[in-house]
């Protein structure tokens, strides 16, 4: 079995892709990647941000059954489900950071990134990828960016008057 987490820490490094080995007839050991691999340079995130949640239609973590050696072919298979990961902070995020985790093989309608502060509050979302197809050692880069939501007052249009956000020209208010 390999247990992919679904929770994680900011790392400036990554870490790796599960991989398998065989032993060989020469006793040399075959080692095969069974995963693919994300790995996603986070920019602009809110100081404010405690977590950031990935998820997808089929599950990105839980155990994962893997028979060897046949598996070593296949690799370990997405499965449906609503399984996120989960990057936390243990102190206020820095503006970039970079997170990196194993996704298991098979295709996938898309990946989202959603930044959350520690109340629970959405702070932003981004679509990292589509139509992602998984292949054994394939390596998945994005550069997103996870800046809160920030709401705007309109500017003043001249000759005319905001009632309850909508603008009316003057003369249509006698």
């Amino acid at each position: 079995s390999v247990e992919f987490p679904s929770e994680i820490a900011p790392s400036p490094t990554g870490t790796c892709a599960f991989m398998a080995g065989v032993i060989n007839e020469k006793n040399e050991v075959e080692f095969k990647q069974l995963t693919a691999y994300v790995t996603v340079q986070i920019n602009k995130l809110a100081p404010e941000t405690a977590k950031i949640v990935f998820t997808s239609d089929k599950n990105l973590s839980g155990v994962y059954s893997v028979t060897l050696p046949e598996g070593m072919e296949s690799g370990a298979m997405a499965s449906d489900g609503d399984n996120d990961v989960t990057l936390l902070f243990s102190e206020a995020a820095p503006t970039m950071i970079n997170a990196f985790f194993a996704l298991p093989i098979g295709n996938y309608a898309h990946i989202t990134a959603t930044a959350y502060n520690a109340a629970g509050k959405k702070l932003n979302e981004v679509v990292l990828g589509t139509l992602i197809s998984a292949s054994r050692g394939l390596l998945l880069d994005y550069q997103i960016e996870l800046a809160p939501f920030v709401a705007e007052k309109p500017a003043e249009i001249a000759g005319t008057v905001n009632v309850a956000g909508i603008y009316w020209a003057v003369g249509n208010l006698e």
